[in-house]
């Protein structure tokens, strides 16, 4: 998030930067504390308003997947927020995460 800027205004900001999509929120599915790094990571189910994909330096590829298919180097963490929505599309979820996040899972050769 930059200075004075919401979460909601951040993640549309960032799937644009990121996608090239538009997308608007729809519900907020998860808030998630992360203790061990002093963070809290929000989750939003949103809708795709229109934009185009295209590749940036931060994505070298972007794929959809169905949930049976989801590629094996997802950040566990990920995946969980990601099963949290499927198992009550319509409900917040409140969940405490520890462990190591993508970096150093990447640094140890996991992802």
């Amino acid at each position: 998030m930059e200075e004075g800027e919401s979460p909601w205004d951040a993640l549309v900001r960032e799937i644009e930067e990121e996608t090239g999509l538009e997308a608007a929120p729809v519900h907020l599915s998860g808030v998630y504390s992360k203790p061990d790094r002093n963070e809290i990571v929000f989750s939003f189910f949103c809708r795709v308003t229109g934009g185009a994909v295209r590749l940036t330096d931060e994505a070298d590829r972007i794929e959809y997947f169905s949930l049976e298919r989801i590629p094996r180097n997802t950040v566990p963490k990920q995946l969980e927020r990601i099963e949290d929505f499927f198992s009550d599309r319509m409900g917040t979820h409140y969940r405490v995460q520890t462990g190591p996040g993508a970096r150093e899972l990447i640094r140890q050769g996991m992802l």
